[in-house]
Order: C-alpha cells, then sequence, then structure tokens
C-alpha cells in the first residue's frame, strides 16, 4: 500500500484530482494545483448503507449526492457530489486494483455527478481533430488507436473518454492519458514490447503500453465517433451512417454507469449532450471482424 501522507496529483478526463495513490497511465501534475477538482482519500470504514438511500442496484446505492459502489475482493467507493471519491479497500488488495476500477465506473460515476459526459471510447488525433472508437469491451478499442499511433497518429484518450460539450455547442475531448491499455497478444502482434510498462492489475495479462505518439496537451474538436461492431463473418470492413435512433442508443448504451445517471440526477444534462453530440459529429458505424489479419 502506498503512503496515506503523500497526495499524487493527476490530470484526468479534464479534471485535476489528489490521491493517496498513483493512478497509472493518468498525467501526472507535478506541481499541486489549486484548487482541486477533486480528491481521492482512503477509508477505514465506509458505511455498510447510505441513510434515505433512494434507488439501489445489487452492488450500488444512492442518496442524494452520493453513491456507493462495491467491487467484491477490491474495494469499496462512496462518490460524493461530484469532487470527492472515498476508498474502503478489501483486505490485500493491491493500489493498481483500486486504481483500475476508480479510473473506470468509479471515475464516470463522479462525471455524472459533475453533468459531464463520457463514453467507453479511445481516441486519437487526425490532423487538427479527434477521432473516436467507441464500444463494449474487447471489440477492440485499444489496438485500433495504439495501431493508428503506430502510424504516426497522436494518441489522446483510452477507454474512458470525456466529451466536452461548449456552449457554442461543439464537442471535444482532452487528452486523457499516457499509457495506452493491451492485453499481451496485441502487444505481441503490434511489436510493441520494447513499449510495455506495468500491468493494470496483478493477475491480469493486461499492460499500461507507452504510444508511438503522444497528445499535445490541448482539446481537440471531435470530427467523427465510430461505432465498433464485430462480425465474425464479415469479408472486409465496412464503415455504414446510423440511423438518428440508432446513434442515440449505442451512445447511451457506451457510457459507462449510465444506468446510473438518474441516480446522480444527469438524466437530462446526458440527454441534452447526446442530442447535441448527434448533431455535431459524424457518427458512424464501423463493422469488421474481430483480429489483427483483419484490422
Amino acid at each position: 500500500m502506498s503512503n496515506h501522507h503523500i497526495l499524487y496529483h493527476h490530470r484526468i478526463c479534464g479534471l485535476t484530482i489528489a490521491s493517496p495513490f498513483e493512478l497509472p497511465g493518468a498525467i501526472r501534475v507535478e506541481a499541486p494545483v489549486r484548487p482541486l477538482d477533486a480528491r481521492v482519500r482512503r477509508s477505514v470504514m465506509l458505511p455498510s448503507a447510505l441513510t434515505g438511500t433512494s434507488i439501489s442496484g445489487p452492488n450500488w446505492s444512492a442518496a442524494g449526492e452520493q453513491i456507493l459502489l462495491a467491487v467484491p475482493g477490491v474495494a469499496r467507493f462512496l462518490v460524493t457530489a461530484g469532487r470527492e471519491i472515498a476508498v474502503e479497500d478489501a483486505p490485500a488488495t493491491s493500489d493498481n486494483d483500486v486504481a483500475a476500477f476508480l479510473q473506470g465506473s468509479v471515475l464516470a460515476i463522479l462525471l455524472h455527478q459533475r453533468r459531464q459526459m463520457a463514453l467507453r471510447a479511445s481516441a486519437i488525433a487526425i490532423g487538427s481533430q479527434a477521432v473516436l472508437f467507441c464500444g463494449p469491451p474487447g471489440v477492440g478499442k485499444s489496438t485500433l488507436a495504439a495501431a493508428l499511433s503506430d502510424y504516426g497518429h497522436q494518441f489522446y484518450v483510452d477507454d474512458l473518454c470525456r466529451v466536452g460539450i461548449e456552449d457554442g455547442g461543439e464537442a471535444s475531448i482532452t487528452p486523457d492519458g499516457t499509457t495506452v491499455r493491451l492485453w499481451d497478444d496485441a502487444i505481441d502482434r503490434l511489436c510493441l514490447v520494447s513499449r510495455r510498462g506495468a500491468a493494470l492489475r496483478p493477475a491480469v495479462r493486461k499492460f499500461h503500453v507507452e504510444p508511438s505518439f503522444a497528445a499535445s496537451q490541448k482539446w481537440l474538436p471531435i470530427a467523427a465517433v465510430y461505432m465498433l461492431r464485430d462480425d465474425p463473418l464479415a469479408v472486409a470492413s465496412r464503415i455504414s451512417p446510423l440511423p438518428a435512433g440508432e446513434a442515440a442508443m449505442l451512445l447511451r448504451r457506451n457510457s459507462p454507469t449510465s444506468h446510473l445517471a438518474a441516480a446522480t440526477g444527469a438524466s437530462n444534462a446526458l440527454f441534452a449532450q447526446t442530442i447535441t453530440l448527434q448533431r455535431r459529429v459524424k457518427l458512424v458505424g464501423l463493422t469488421r471482424r474481430m483480429g489483427f489479419d483483419h484490422m
């Protein structure tokens, strides 16, 4: 476990976050930044249930501005008002185990509380605009982003992508990490062994990999979102426009923890942001056969 008196500062999803343990792959901020957007703290014991619980699921409950999420065998997380994440570790849990979930579902909940949109997506820069690859786990988002970075495109985001909607309606993303997360077979096939770093979690064969071209530190407007689909019978990859209804459904489906949007009071904001994204950005389907021979 890390020294609880040391605070690490990172930029992730456009937020400056202080944490008692490192968040691997996130952008480190060497000098403490004030004011902070959010803080992570360790707790010896979180409440077993929230007072005044209004809605709950198998491993979560919500009350007011708080959501309590349990990841069995790893940790329990209490996310409050989009500004604080309290963590109660399970016995013998490593910091990397906790960080892996904190940088995924837990951070997505915090973004919902801040009325900010997030997608399950990886992103690269093409010229002065961003292209997102969106889809469920295992569909090849990170692998595709890593391969395109190897061809000279700047890598911007992996896995959890915050979408900023400006007052004028422009949708953009910010650089959100220094590594892309790849399974060991993808690392071997893309010849990235020399760039492989630490494993995401001690018992998982997925690793942090330094991209060939890391992004500059600036927001980029989004040019397109490609919804990845696996078709085992596909002979060649194909790109097709998405009807408005299907696009809206896929955006919501690929918004992590979207089922908790109502619990955070973010349903209306998420709906409005989804409509804006559809109006301002090209949304298309990319159907392909999974595998390195069909990239």
